[in-house]
């Protein structure tokens, strides 16, 4: 359960991501993180919405790989997005194909701790985009070894006119 300080529990707007997150924090145990294998992640609240990604061996700095696409990311996407590559172009956020900066997966991975970005985007006559990504890192102890990352679009069209 979310104790009541927690900044993260406190910002995230998507009920699936709070549901999310009290997964997460009910599979932690004194020794540290949840292990990925703690978790089906296809029963997980936005299981469409959900990457896994892990550190490729012997790449510095870290670069992932996802191991694990939800249909909802690939459709978004265009594309399957099964073992693509974030971070193996250095800073180069142009390459992650679920929207985001390499440095938050990384500080993820080497924090050993949840990571929450959301954006809204306002495109003016009632359009808009709330962008929220949390990352949940998993491991052994408190060595994280993968990353659950949740990424949500929710877009809002224009109002018909009325006339």
């Amino acid at each position: 359960m979310a104790k009541a300080g927690d900044p993260i529990a406190r910002n995230l707007r998507s009920p699936a991501l709070r549901a999310l997150h009290e997964a997460w924090l009910a599979r932690r145990s004194p020794a540290g993180l949840p292990r990925l294998e703690d978790f089906a992640l296809d029963a997980l609240p936005a299981s469409g919405d959900l990457a896994v990604a892990e550190p490729v061996p012997g790449t510095e700095p870290v670069c992932l790989r996802l191991i694990r696409v939800g249909a909802n990311l690939d459709r978004r996407a265009g594309r399957s997005l099964l073992g693509e590559r974030i971070g193996s172009r250095g800073e180069d956020i142009t390459e992650d194909p679920i929207g985001g900066a390499i440095w938050a997966y990384r500080e993820c991975l080497a924090s050993a701790a949840p990571r929450y970005e959301f954006a809204d985007f306002h495109f003016g006559r009632d359009r808009s985009l709330l962008f929220e990504r949390l990352l949940l890192p998993t491991g052994i102890g408190g060595l994280a070894a993968h990353l659950l990352v949740a990424t949500l679009f929710s877009e809002t069209a224009p109002e018909p006119d009325g006339g």
